[in-house]
């Protein structure tokens, strides 16, 4: 595998979630945990770290 040809999608945090739905970092958390299908699909890494694919987010937002 030749990493030169490899590409990789944009993950971006909750923190730009955040801004990008016009919410606060707390909301999205909270709803994380108690009402995840109001959010986008989202990645756990390394056990605490949260991440969403970009075209994800583009994907949910069109569904809403």
């Amino acid at each position: 595998m030749n990493p030169e040809n490899e590409t990789f999608e944009p993950l971006v945090d909750t923190k730009w979630l955040a801004s990008f739905l016009q919410n606060k970092v707390d909301t999205i958390e909270k709803n994380r945990c108690n009402y995840p299908n109001l959010l986008p699909p989202h990645y756990v890494i390394f056990g605490r770290t949260v991440r969403y694919r970009k075209e994800d987010v583009y994907e949910w937002l069109k569904k809403q």
